[in-house]
């Protein structure tokens, strides 16, 4: 009898090991049994969706690779790229009223450096994370942050010297007007994301973060939008698959953490981003998860409640729009937008957002 008690034993056990394996992967499996259909689900109130006209915007160089942008509500354009000599570089400028943005000069800010991220705020104080690799698998991968401060004539950035923070790949960083910074990120040694909250000093050029807090054990390419209100929204890829999933919540400053609510499947692709605007409306870009395409999408809509219970409802079923890799998006309160990708041209787009019947 005890044999057979042991050899039960060993089968769950090794049953509970399978299927551990697999919800590793799964991405949010804490909500594993949840899985409303948001691509249809709409408020009644909602007549409305946003959508955006595009024109493309060269920038003054073509030598960039992987570039991301930010946009503030002064319409000032601030963009980060690897440069093609194993550093990163910048690049500010104004957006016009038709959506084409009057490029300044690139400048180098670092040596070294991969994925960067920047954010802007209205106050001019802009911040840009990047990580650089090192180490055997990774292992020695870590991140870096630049705080700086875009200068009176809207040309060029006094940023800080760059700040080692922690450890990991393909970070995003978000930055509001209250000076609260949120960066998301994935281990270098795994598949789980992590995030930080932070409050930034312009003056010293440092942030001043919380604890780094795990939030899902599975998940790819992060990213993490913050509006003036404190809200924020999360999404990020499953592991393994081309499953999309967001989170929607809020700073808690007390205890410098974020109140989320569910984690949600919303859409099959790869390589989110997701700019969220003061009145709760939200635009995400990502790349289709389809072999051998580069067709990228964007999915408009908003979040609507309070934390355990902050949803986000999808307006239609999205709309490609171009094709590239790596798309970054931000938007403003004043209907304008930025939107970013590597097509090997140096290329970034510029746009109004418009309101559209639906």
């Amino acid at each position: 009898m005890k044999t057979k008690r042991l050899l039960k034993a060993g089968r769950l056990t090794s049953v509970l090991l399978v299927l551990s394996f697999f919800m590793l992967f799964a991405g949010c499996q804490k909500d594993f049994n949840v899985k409303p259909d948001y691509n249809t689900q709409k408020e009644a109130t909602v007549a409305t969706t946003y959508d955006f006209n595009l024109n493309s915007s060269f920038l003054s160089t073509t030598k960039t690779g992987m570039p991301a942008v930010a946009i503030n509500n002064n319409d000032q354009v601030v963009q980060v790229a690897d440069n093609g000599d194993g550093g990163i570089s910048y690049q500010t400028g104004i957006i016009n009223a038709d959506g084409l943005v009057n490029w300044n000069g690139a400048i180098s800010y670092d040596s070294q450096g991969n994925d960067p991220y920047v954010a802007i705020n209205d106050n001019k104080t802009v911040v840009e994370i990047n990580y650089v690799s090192g180490g055997f698998l990774g292992s020695g991968d870590h991140l870096i942050y630049h705080v700086g401060k875009l200068s009176a004539d809207n040309k060029t950035i006094s940023f800080g010297e760059g700040q080692n923070f922690d450890h990991g790949v393909n970070p995003k960083i978000a930055i509001n007007n209250n000076n609260i910074v949120i960066e998301v990120h994935k281990s270098q040694s795994n598949f789980g994301l992590w995030y930080h909250v932070g409050i930034v000093d312009p003056n010293s050029g440092t942030i001043k973060w919380g604890k780094g807090m795990s939030y899902d054990n599975a998940g790819v390419f992060p990213a993490i939008a913050l509006n003036n209100n404190n809200k924020v929204i999360e999404v990020h890829q499953s592991s393994i698959g081309g499953n999309l999933y967001y989170r929607a919540g809020s700073v808690d400053l007390n205890t410098m953490t974020l109140k989320w609510g569910g984690c949600y499947k919303y859409q099959t692709g790869t390589e989110p981003d997701i700019t969220l605007m003061d009145n709760n409306w939200f635009f995400e870009v990502h790349r289709t998860q389809k072999p051998f395409s580069n067709d990228l999408w964007h999915l408009s809509g908003m979040i609507r409640g309070e934390a355990p219970h902050t949803l986000m409802y999808l307006m239609g079923n999205g709309k490609k729009f171009s094709s590239g890799i790596s798309p970054v998006i931000a938007g403003n309160n004043n209907k304008k937008m930025v939107l970013s990708y590597d097509d090997g041209q140096g290329k970034i787009y510029g746009g109004k957002i418009v309101i559209v019947p639906m």
